[in-house]
């Protein structure tokens, strides 16, 4: 039995060829393909007939053949539709487009070579940059004066062996082992110094320095001496006496640089003070030589060859003054590096070694007092009170005809000095008018000008700063307050003021006043802060520059007392507004807060040295938190020591202005930002603090 299988879907073609037997009927064979098999299957079927089954066989033989021969005429299955979105047809791309594409790709690898070679440039010259660093770091590290003291090697002549003392000098190189060598030098009795220089540097050998140091005995000099009077009044004739001046200005010639100190030994300090020895006057008197003569040597060689001559006693001295010189030489390399003109402001006539001298002619007196030291020989003191009896030398020549014989040899030999310096050059005449001079500026119209000190912080500074200037207010004075700690402005948050803004003037800037009748002026760099709580990071230099700015550029106006307020210790911040200050306007003193614990006054007493060394005059000692006032029973309590600031008045010899307790009214006052004297007149502090101000006021006014 045949079984006939049927597709999901089939077709039904018929063959172009007919059957020979026309009239039977029969049922072409149909063939169709499974979807679900691999290999094709054919099919064929048979409708019965009244023939033989020979006949069946051989139709169906025909059949298979027919379905071989005759492709057309099967029934074949149609290809299944694919789910989802047909793809379409694949586009043949142009030659332009495939060139596009090529060149996109060697853009892409350029582009990729490029930021390849970038980064390796970048990694390179940060490389570089490190190594340059480093290079720098120990090119700086071998510039420092430990390292140079190791390259720097002391120069001896053999002549200066033959003295005994000698030996005093070779052992303290010795004992210090700096390096030191026996070589002739160009300088007969001198010594000098070479440096070795880096192996990196091409050089022939060492560096030979510029300083040289001329030892000679007193007979040497006093030769010398005489060979540059002859040399200045021979009329170019040579000297009758031999001596080192010949063979010093040949060596200055050849090397203009050359600096030359001559060290005379063997004379005491008198000898240059007016009072010599016999054997050194007879010495002197053989020679035909005097004081004056002598002096226009010395300024001979100082001036005009650049010979400094430095008097000593011993070799002792001697070698000191060569240690001096050798830790000086060791340490410019380093000094030469950090120093640079970037800060012109800190080029002052106090810092640096000339005078700064101004177009309104500030700082001549200073040149005028200098002057007289070196044509004279004179102490800076004696200097200094010449200066003030005659402001100029035009004045002392105006007046030295009136002067009387009886005057000091002193004025006498410098009124001869300045005669024969300025007889090729007319003098002109100065009148000179009766009247106080005032130097003017911002701080013309300030009558008194105090500062207020502490060695520690946390003593209350800011607080007795802020409260003698309410007392003095209240005693009918105008008050100006300077706060020139720049770290920690705290007196706007005290006076409670806010922030308002700073204005300018032609004058400069206009202080921020408390009240209404503008009795209490206050300048701080709390007003200049953008942020209130904005730390100020700032290095010396640029605090300096803002106190001067300070300084000089408020305008006070009028003011009875101007109080400032520094920070605590003695930094650079009270060294710059010392300084600013004595240019422009005469400083009264300086009050000194301290606490009653030794602590505390162990650090007003270096406040007290810093005084002494600047010419600081101290008004008087202030103990502050001197015991604890209850508010309940107003007994004062003695919470920590007491006396400690009387005690030390008493030790230093100062003025013990008074003490003032520790108030919980006063805190509340200057936490709430009223005015406590104000507030609490009958309180017992409102009395110390009262006391305080009039004691200073009667100090500054009365000298």
């Amino acid at each position: 039995m045949s079984v006939l299988k049927r597709a999901k879907t089939w077709e039904i073609s018929e063959s172009e060829g007919e059957s020979d037997a026309e009239t039977q009927p029969s049922i072409k064979c149909i063939a169709f393909t499974d979807q679900g098999d691999d290999n094709n299957e054919t099919a064929t079927a048979n409708s019965p007939t009244d023939g033989l089954e020979q006949d069946n066989k051989d139709h169906n033989t025909d059949c298979k053949s027919t379905a071989k021969t005759e492709p057309s005429d099967t029934l074949v299955a149609p290809r299944p539709a694919r789910s989802g979105t047909a793809s379409p047809g694949r586009k043949r791309r142009t030659k332009v487009e495939i060139e596009a594409d090529r060149q996109r790709v060697e853009e892409r690898k350029e582009a990729r070579e490029k930021l390849k070679r970038v980064r390796a440039e970048e990694k390179e010259e940060r490389r570089e940059d490190q190594q340059r660093r480093k290079e720098a770091a120990e090119r700086q590290k071998s510039l420092r004066p430990d390292n140079c003291l190791k390259c720097l090697t002391v120069c001896i002549d053999p002549a200066l062996l033959q003295d005994d003392g000698s030996d005093v000098l070779l052992g303290t190189l010795s004992a210090v082992e700096w390096r030191s060598s026996i070589e002739t030098q160009q300088l007969p009795h001198s010594i000098t110094w070479t440096r070795d220089l880096p192996p990196e540097k091409d050089s022939s050998g060492p560096l030979e320095e510029e300083q040289v140091l001329l030892v000679l005995g007193l007979t040497d000099f006093m030769g010398m001496v005489v060979s540059v009077k002859q040399t200045l009044h021979g009329n170019g004739e040579e000297s009758a006496v031999e001596s080192f001046f010949k063979l010093l200005s040949e060596c200055l010639n050849r090397d203009a640089k050359m600096a030359v100190t001559v060290l005379v030994m063997g004379s005491n300090a008198n000898s240059w003070t007016g009072t010599w020895d016999v054997p050194e006057l007879s010495q002197r008197s053989q020679l035909g030589m005097e004081d004056l003569d002598i002096e226009e040597v010395l300024v001979f060689l100082q001036l005009y060859r650049n010979i400094t001559v430095v008097f000593l006693d011993s070799w002792q001295d001697v070698t000191d003054h060569v240690c001096a010189v050798t830790k000086a030489l060791s340490k410019r390399p380093y000094k030469l590096l950090t120093e640079r003109c970037e800060l012109p402001f800190c080029v002052d006539g106090s810092w640096a070694s000339g005078v700064r001298v101004e177009r309104d002619g500030a700082g001549l007196g200073e040149v005028w007092s200098r002057q007289i030291t070196q044509l004279n020989r004179v102490s800076p003191a004696v200097a200094s009170t010449l200066t003030t009896a005659y402001p100029s030398p035009q004045i002392l020549l105006q007046e030295s005809p009136q002067l009387s014989s009886s005057i000091p040899s002193i004025l006498q030999k410098l009124c001869w000095n300045l005669s024969r310096l300025t007889s090729a050059v007319p003098m002109p005449t100065i009148y000179i008018e009766d009247k106080t001079y005032n130097k003017g500026g911002n701080l013309a119209q300030v009558q008194h000008v105090v500062l207020i000190l502490s060695g520690k912080g946390g003593v209350g500074k800011s607080t007795l700063t802020t409260e003698l200037a309410l007392a003095l207010r209240h005693a009918g004075k105008k008050v100006g307050i300077l706060d020139v700690d720049l770290c920690g402005p705290s007196i706007p948050r005290m006076l409670s003021v806010g922030k308002p803004e700073v204005h300018q003037c032609d004058s400069g800037w206009v202080p921020v006043y408390t009240d209404a009748q503008k009795s209490l002026a206050l300048m701080s760099i709390g007003f200049l802060l953008e942020d209130p709580d904005e730390a100020v990071v700032w290095r010396g230099p640029k605090k300096t520059a803002l106190i001067g700015q300070f300084v000089s550029d408020v305008a006070w106006g009028e003011l009875d007392v101007l109080l400032v307020d520094t920070p605590p210790g003695t930094s650079d911040e009270h060294l710059a507004v010392l300084e600013n200050l004595k240019k422009q306007h005469k400083v009264d003193g300086a009050i000194l807060i301290t606490t009653p614990q030794a602590v505390s006054t162990g650090d007003v007493r270096r406040e007290i040295t810093f005084c002494k060394k600047t010419g600081l005059r101290i008004l008087g000692i202030v103990e502050n938190m001197s015991g604890f006032v209850c508010p309940h029973c107003s007994e004062c309590s003695n919470i920590f020591s007491k006396g400690g600031g009387e005690e030390l008045a008493k030790l230093t010899g100062s003025v013990y202005l008074g003490s003032v307790p520790l108030d919980p009214l006063l805190t509340t006052s200057i936490e709430e930002g009223k005015d406590f004297i104000q507030t609490f007149p009958d309180s017992a502090t409102f009395s110390a603090i009262n006391s305080i101000a009039q004691t200073l006021l009667t100090s500054i006014q009365n000298p």
